[in-house]
């Protein structure tokens, strides 16, 4: 399938629930990759390996090489070179870098931003062929079953084509030290007003025990000897880019835009209310109430949180594990993340998406997309969300009862495990009650991860770098130039 794409309007990719017409915008002509879709008799009749990179961590991997090894015994005649690239950003630097080359993986994860720029590379596959196929076993039946605003994502580059599936999907989440809220009676806070309060609260409660001859928590029984006043912040928030993009958006502001075309876009962050929100925190910061990983020259919160340098850390729903601490020693909880006003609470929607890249034969583009369709598959994906800290992409996954027996958590006591479960009930309470949160996306362009790298400086340097917010953001926007 060769076809040259014409610029298209711009259509609400909100309203997407099905494959056709439910697309974004093209820009300029690009070819896309051939689709030629052999049969599965002759994929059948000969060994096809396929290569596929991801980013994850080795526990994430584990559940993952779990899930290709079952894909792999229903299709014996596939193998699967599993590849972790260390990171996401370490992944489409190798993509793009082995893009001229024609060595990129067969199979890769990736936010749309990557695959943009896979798109303009003109490597990314469309998937329509492979979805519509007549073949069962080929073709894509359940299509609706899939959550639709995780679509929207894979549907937003041109009209009528989808280049990805969702795969690992999670949110943000606020996980508190469970044990010394309990002791001291603290409210969880469902504001941003709310939570400098409580930070506030905890912070006068550890200064005086800090000035103890113990340095122990009475009423907690936590030792707080390894702890420093000049080192301690009550409140924490393990990404600073994905940060400045909530906030942003919660306050009322406008981060960036796309133009008439997924190539051009236009950052939107330098406005009053994207500067009323940093500022918010800076004076948090000033307070001794409120950091970043880099004030603590740590990559995330979780390693201060688990030593007790902080109580409270905004963190991704899939890695809450990490806030665990060794030998149990406080109680997790998890909450949702704080709004600033009602009509205006978000929560950014994260995780990758799947796709298939141009390298290969038919038989290997066959392969893969096989591959593609059981990691996404009811059975394939609800297992990986079991197994690791991600959500279910399909209602099935959601309703199955391999899924709701693990919500229930009877019987399960292991602290992980625990708070892995109370992750994945925090999700769907976002859109439940009085306050029901948007779960939302930025829409991607060629540019725009550069443009993410460069704003989760912003937060840093009003803290760390006291620059003021004015100051932070100008230098962001002079880093952009492209984006005006």
């Amino acid at each position: 399938m060769k076809k040259t794409l014409s610029t298209l309007v711009l259509v609400s990719v909100l309203s997407a629930t099905a494959l056709v017409g439910c697309g974004g915008n093209g820009g300029d002509d690009y070819n896309l990759p051939e689709v030629n879709i052999v049969s599965l008799d002759t994929l059948e009749a000969t060994t096809t390996t396929i290569k596929f990179w991801h980013p994850f961590g080795s526990s994430t991997e584990a559940a993952l090489q779990n899930v290709v090894a079952d894909f792999e015994t229903a299709y014996p005649y596939i193998d699967v070179e599993l590849e972790t690239k260390g990171g996401y950003d370490n992944l489409k630097q190798a993509v793009t870098l082995e893009i001229p080359t024609g060595n990129t993986p067969n199979v890769v994860l990736g936010y749309p931003d990557h695959f943009a720029e896979y798109l303009a590379g003109e490597v990314l596959v469309p998937l329509n062929d492979f979805i519509e196929a007549k073949d069962s076993e080929i073709g894509l039946d359940d299509f609706d079953d899939i959550y639709a605003n995780y679509m929207v994502e894979n549907q937003q580059f041109y009209e009528g084509y989808t280049f990805g599936l969702p795969f690992n999907k999670s949110t943000e989440v606020l996980t508190y030290n469970k044990t010394f809220f309990d002791a001291h009676n603290l409210e969880v806070p469902e504001t941003w007003a709310e939570y400098r309060s409580v930070s506030e609260q905890i912070l006068t409660i550890v200064e005086d025990v800090l000035n103890s001859a113990t340095k122990i928590d009475a009423a907690s029984g936590l030792d707080f000897s390894g702890v420093t006043l000049d080192t301690f912040y009550p409140a924490s928030y393990d990404s600073a880019a994905n940060m400045l993009i909530t906030i942003t958006r919660q306050w009322g502001g406008e981060y960036t835009s796309v133009g008439e075309t997924f190539e051009k876009g236009k950052i939107l962050f330098d406005n009053d209310k994207t500067k009323e929100a940093v500022q918010f925190f800076k004076d948090m910061y000033e307070d001794h109430l409120f950091a970043t990983p880099a004030t603590w020259e740590q990559d995330y919160a979780s390693n201060v949180f688990v030593v007790l340098g902080t109580m409270m850390s905004v963190g991704s729903s899939a890695g809450v594990t990490y806030n665990v601490p060794s030998g149990d020693l406080f109680e997790v909880g998890v909450a949702k993340i704080p709004y600033y006003e009602a009509d205006k609470a978000a929560v950014i929607q994260q995780g990758t998406n799947i796709a298939m890249l141009a390298n290969g034969t038919d038989n290997q583009k066959l392969a893969s997309w096989l591959l593609i369709k059981y990691l996404t598959s009811t059975e394939g994906n609800t297992q990986f969300a079991i197994d690791s800290g991600y959500l279910p992409v399909r209602k099935s996954g959601t309703e199955s009862a391999a899924y709701q027996a693990l919500m229930d958590s009877t019987g399960i006591t292991n602290a992980s495990d625990l708070v892995k479960i109370a992750s994945k009930k925090v999700a769907p309470s976002y859109f439940e009650g009085s306050v029901k949160f948007t779960a939302f996306t930025d829409s991607a362009f060629i540019g725009s991860s550069d443009v993410r790298t460069v704003i989760g400086n912003v937060i840093p340097a009003v803290t760390e770098g006291e620059k003021t917010v004015d100051q932070a953001i100008a230098e962001a926007v002079a880093q952009l130039p492209n984006y005006k």
